[in-house]
């Protein structure tokens, strides 16, 4: 899949789209290792991005979007799966998410993204954190995890990620618990517009029949993969442009199953 650099950026980052420009005209952004200073180069994710200037924004505002998350669906008591549990953090990023997850008592978070290097430093730090960059979650595997954390039951699973269609997500995560034996709940965070890029206006969804028909969808595809969706909600905090993202709580595998 093909998208523009500044497109990718702003989303990545999280910065307004015209600072984005200016970042890469001015030569702060290198695509594969060069200067890149057209905002429009079509990159894929096999390019390595990286932004020489950051700003400090993160990982607190993509946090906000998690911890709102854990308040609209607190009669979940989300609380209690992450603390003490094994954690993943798919889309990781700066990790905003991955923060959430520790300060709520993470025993352990694989912080993943297809990306190299975007992790607060802070954040890798923490002896809690194992960092696997330059992995993509559709060829998510046993062989990322230490085979002692495999053992561990329920896991708890945060994902926020772009430029993907959570379908594909939804069918390899369940295709690796499938595999390894695993049982897990997890907020998914649903990003209509990236499903349904080609009717979009400069990357806002603004058709809100179009957007809930998709959150119906994508409901639909997890329950057919063997997901159960306890409840979704609207993200307390819109996406850079504007968009209305969706977090879907969820569970899979045996352990729930059961219960």
């Amino acid at each position: 899949m093909k998208f523009r650099l500044d497109e990718y950026l702003s989303e990545r980052e999280q910065i307004d789209l015209p600072a984005v420009v200016t970042l890469i005209m001015t030569g702060k952004v290198l695509v594969d290792g060069r200067p890149e200073t057209k905002p429009g180069r079509q990159i894929s994710d096999r390019n390595e991005i990286i932004l020489k200037e950051r700003p400090r924004e993160f990982p607190a505002r993509s946090a906000a979007k998690l911890l709102g998350a854990i308040e609209s669906f607190k009669a979940f008591a989300l609380e209690k799966r992450i603390a003490g549990h094994i954690c993943v953090d798919l889309g990781a990023a700066h990790g905003g998410f991955t923060r959430v997850l520790l300060d709520h008592g993470a025993r352990r978070v694989y912080a993943v993204d297809v990306a190299r290097g975007l992790l607060d430093h802070t954040i890798q730090r923490d002896e809690r954190v194992t960092v696997l960059d330059r992995h993509n979650v559709k060829s998510i595997d046993a062989s990322w995890f230490d085979p002692a954390d495999l053992a561990e039951q329920p896991w708890f699973f945060s994902c926020d990620i772009s430029f993907l269609s959570l379908g594909s997500v939804f069918e390899a995560v369940a295709r690796f618990a499938d595999q390894s034996d695993i049982s897990f709940s997890g907020i998914f965070l649903l990003k209509p517009q990236f499903e349904a890029s080609a009717q979009t206006e400069k990357g806002i969804l603004r058709d809100e029949a179009l957007r809930l028909q998709i959150r119906e969808q994508m409901i639909a595809r997890a329950t057919e993969l063997g997901y159960t969706v306890r409840a979704a909600a609207d993200s307390t905090l819109a996406g850079r442009k504007g968009n209305v993202e969706i977090c879907l709580l969820l569970e899979y595998g045996p352990l729930f199953k059961s219960s």
